[in-house]
């Protein structure tokens, strides 16, 4: 009976831990200040409904093997925005890994130096770790939470702790890293499928302008080499002509007696 309290008791605390956390964040979040590959602009329901069903068998399996350690809500918080980011990638999980191993370290050692002081623990918890995050500069928020997880439930008090921290930030975030590169790689892909077909597509209505724009032009030279040949054989003609005339008229000059022409050109000299 008591185990089924105290299964109860941290399922309702767990929930409403990771619920209190994801509802800061949501509140604190500035959209003025969001990149463009920020989780708000890039989240799909797909994504959504996977890293949903990734973190609820995640806490089967602790629930199946007894293992409240690797139940981690401000992780599955991290997790869950870090899965909708599009330029995650595996660069960015050993500082994030490193920072949150190190405060589930200190919290658990604290919390057992100071056992009989919930406040001094909280307060030294929070302060260890916004010293980490600026020497790792990496701000980490939710790491606060992983700091005050000692004082919430017992097992999250004991040195297995920082193991299930280990071993669910670390295989959780490689899951997303892994995820997130596979979808980068579908996009690009699929950016170059698409720009294949614009280019296709836009091929046609560019090569048929240009051969309207081709024959307007051939039937203009052909217009221009017609009318110039036309004028060329006029005047071939016109000097043919002439030619013909000045012979006829030769020839018949040339059929007058000789007697005739001398008297003609003695008139014309009188």
């Amino acid at each position: 009976m008591s185990r089924t309290k105290g299964d109860s008791l941290f399922a309702i605390t767990t929930a409403i831990f990771t619920f209190v956390i994801m509802l800061a964040a949501y509140k604190w979040r500035k959209p003025e200040t969001m990149t463009p590959g920020a989780p708000q602009q890039f989240r799909k329901i797909t994504d959504t409904l996977i890293i949903s069903i990734i973190l609820c068998l995640w806490i089967g399996l602790a629930l199946a093997t007894n293992l409240e350690v690797i139940v981690v809500p401000p992780v599955f918080a991290l997790i869950f925005e870090l899965f909708h980011t599009e330029k995650f990638n595996w660069r960015l999980i050993p500082s994030r890994l490193a920072v949150l191993t190190l405060t589930a370290i200190f919290s658990v050692g604290v919390f057992h130096l100071l056992s009989g002081s919930i406040i001094w623990v909280g307060l030294i918890n929070v302060l260890i770790t916004l010293i980490l995050c600026v020497l790792f500069k990496t701000p980490v928020p939710i790491a606060f939470g992983v700091s005050l997880m000692p004082l919430i439930v017992p097992a999250w008090g004991s040195w297995a702790f920082p193991v299930g921290v280990f071993v669910t930030t670390g295989v959780l975030m490689s899951l997303s890293a892994a995820y997130r590169q596979l979808r980068n790689k579908q996009g690009i892909q699929q950016q170059f499928l698409n720009r294949d077909k614009i280019n296709h597509e836009s091929k046609p209505p560019r090569l048929a302008a240009f051969s309207h724009d081709h024959l307007k032009a051939s039937h203009s030279c052909g217009l221009w080499l017609l009318s110039n040949i036309l004028i060329t054989c006029m005047h071939q003609i016109r000097t043919i002509v002439e030619l013909r005339k000045e012979d006829i008229d030769y020839g018949m000059e040339s059929s007058i007696p000789r007697e005739r022409r001398d008297y003609n050109d003695a008139l014309l000299l009188f």
